[in-house]
């Protein structure tokens, strides 16, 4: 079964639009060769969710097809909406109280401290642009502002649209843009997702990379990671 409230966690999924005149949206958040420092962090849920989130895996199990219609009426990446169906009332109050206790924790290495890293934004000879970060599977995506796309190994991953994400979102409230993209064969079908923006206190830039890749109703493969990072000053 996938593990459907994984990966909900960061994107919108948005409906697929045009490139936007040539404008590189990567600039409104990284400055183009300079050297940015920046964390991995990851989305901490409070304990006492578990219990509520077995009561929605029991939903879907019981009915995969109205459950799934009823994910589609709230957010990704937020609370899954209120139905009698799956909890009661008093439920439903302590699973939004234990959601809003979540919390993004830098995540730490062997040595326990906080895995640094650094993005670098470079401009190639043919005018696209190419994020670079050491050890970081985003690393070498090649994005087009002509195009508004990015190109990897598994093909061209598109603009979707601007994401604005309301405080109540796994991250908070944030803003910025999206990109889908993936392959399918016989076998399996590869789906990933980029979305990069900054949080609406404008602190920290945001970073978000999913791939995951499945046969049917079984998760194959999945890689999802949140990158935070001080972003280019946003324009008055």
């Amino acid at each position: 079964m996938k593990q459907i409230f994984k990966y909900l966690i960061f994107l919108t999924f948005g409906v697929a639009a045009n490139a936007q005149d040539n404008k590189n949206l990567l600039l409104e958040f990284l400055t183009e060769g300079k050297r940015i420092d920046a964390e991995f962090v990851d989305v901490v849920e409070h304990p006492s969710i578990k219990e509520y989130s077995l009561l929605f895996r029991d939903a879907q199990v019981k009915d995969p097809k109205w459950f799934a219609e009823h994910l589609k009426k709230g957010q990704p990446g937020c609370p899954i909406e209120f139905d009698e169906k799956i909890m009661s009332e008093k439920d439903y109050s302590c699973y939004i109280r234990a959601w809003n206790k979540r919390k993004l924790v830098p995540r730490k290495g062997a040595d326990g401290k906080a895995i640094r890293i650094d993005i670098v934004l470079t401009k190639e000879s043919n005018g696209n642009y190419v994020i670079n970060a050491k050890n970081v599977p985003i690393s070498g995506l090649e994005y087009s502002p002509k195009t508004n796309s990015f190109t990897c190994i598994a093909g061209e991953i598109n603009y979707l649209d601007k994401i604005d994400s309301p405080k109540e979102s796994s991250i908070g409230a944030w803003s910025g843009y999206e990109w889908k993209g993936g392959k399918k064969s016989s076998l399996s079908e590869l789906k990933q997702h980029i979305a990069i923006g900054r949080t609406a206190n404008n602190k920290y830039g945001i970073l978000i990379f999913s791939s995951i890749q499945f046969s049917g109703e079984t998760l194959l493969a999945q890689n999802n990671f949140l990158i935070r990072f001080a972003p280019v000053k946003k324009a008055k």
